[in-house]
């Protein structure tokens, strides 16, 4: 009977330790499935306020950088300068093509790296551009062009009168030094051009 008191003792300790380990199982689980969960509603709910915090942030910057008297110049005074530019092309060329969306795009962008250069300098200085212009430092444009002297010829048409008048208008002592008119006009004769 010993031996049956011993191994029944010895059952019950293995049943006991088996429950014990299965509780704890059990809790260590609930425990790690409690965990993930809290730690899944911690981060959604940070990467949710990061994400808020983030849009609040750019959303203020953007109302500063709206209402920045700089860049409030900047942007100004590049399409000043931009119009000034169109302004001269046209007065310049006034028969030409206006130039292309890009190329437009490309001056703005010139202009606006020149000024944001400009501005950064004078911001050390100046608090805002209404000081540094009232303190005449300002940046301003003035434009000289000469307007296009496309005459329509009148004159007679043979050839040694049309070349008088080209010699008046167009005549060039280096290029006609290096190539001279009656060797290229013979060439391009030579060649066939008629």
């Amino acid at each position: 009977m010993a031996i049956s008191r011993i191994g029944l003792c010895l059952f019950i300790l293995a049943v006991l330790c088996l429950a014990i380990f299965m509780f704890y199982r059990m809790n260590s689980q609930s425990s790690t499935q409690n965990n993930l969960e809290t730690k899944q509603n911690l981060t959604g709910g940070l990467t949710r306020d990061t994400s808020a915090i983030a849009n609040r942030n750019m959303e203020r910057n953007r109302q500063i950088e709206e209402t920045d008297p700089w860049r409030i110049w900047i942007d100004a005074k590049t399409e000043e300068f931009v119009q000034i530019d169109l302004e001269a092309i046209k007065k310049a060329r006034p028969f030409a093509q206006p130039p292309e969306p890009s190329q437009i795009d490309g001056t703005r962008a010139i202009h606006r790296d020149m000024l944001k250069k400009f501005a950064s300098d004078m911001m050390k200085i100046y608090a805002s551009p209404a000081e540094m212009e009232a303190a005449g430092n300002g940046i301003s444009v003035e434009v000289t062009v000469e307007e296009s002297k496309t005459e329509k010829y009148t004159g007679a048409q043979t050839v040694a009168d049309l070349m008088e008048t080209y010699d008046k208008s167009y005549r060039h002592s280096a290029a006609d030094a290096k190539y001279p008119r009656g060797e290229w006009l013979g060439m391009l004769l030579d060649k066939g051009l008629r």
